[in-house]
């Protein structure tokens, strides 16, 4: 594996564009407004513009599109260099070291990276979400989590076939590239902790 760049995909994904963004639009910190989250629903939510939102979201899904391509043209399509590099890159952004490893969730560098790598899991996600927000419960939060416990599921039963034909990767083991969601989503779900237990604990005290 290139160490290098992990290590750069890693501070890829720390650019805080929302974090930018809204110090450029709106003078504050992100952080400390809305939710406090350094993604673009926050950036959305706070100021009211849609265009912010979709361009915070465009932004942050670049770094995970931009560090798979860089990956594999470093490494020769490696691998385990492509999705380590991949998933350090969502690290990155929900941990940046240029906002004291505070940002996101995740989801919109996680869209990026797996649009190259394991596409189907954003198909399994998008329909567990919207099984989540529009049939069991209407809330962000909720939905997500819901989602990013099932897509780990679904993908498994996926046949290695369809997996290979809608992948840039160099597959060897099918059983590894099922890993990698699953690792994907344990990322993103512990980004969704702490506004999970926020929302339970309203509703604890409602």
């Amino acid at each position: 594996m290139t160490y290098g760049i992990v290590i750069l995909s890693y501070f890829i994904g720390s650019i805080p564009f929302a974090y930018i963004l809204i110090r450029l639009y709106t003078k504050q910190d992100i952080r400390t407004i809305g939710s406090g989250n350094v993604g673009a629903m926050n950036s959305y939510e706070t100021t009211g513009k849609k265009w912010i939102g979709f361009a915070v979201f465009f932004l942050d899904m670049l770094k995970g599109l931009a560090v798979v391509l860089l990956a594999r043209l470093l490494t020769n399509n490696d691998f385990l260099s492509v999705v380590v590099a991949a998933l350090t890159t969502v690290i990155g952004h929900n941990y940046s070291v240029f906002l004291k490893f505070k940002g996101g969730r995740g989801l919109s560098t996680a869209v990026g990276m797996a649009l190259l790598t394991v596409p189907f899991a954003i198909v399994f996600w998008g329909i567990f979400w919207l099984i989540g927000i529009y049939i069991i419960k209407k809330d962000l939060v909720i939905s997500n989590v819901i989602a990013l416990i099932c897509t780990p599921v679904a993908f498994y039963l996926l046949p290695d076939k369809i997996i290979s034909s809608t992948t840039l990767l160099n597959i060897h083991n099918f059983l590894f590239i099922k890993l990698v969601v699953l690792i994907l989503c344990v990322i993103l779900f512990l980004a969704h902790i702490e506004p999970l237990k926020l929302l339970l604990s309203k509703k604890g005290d409602a």
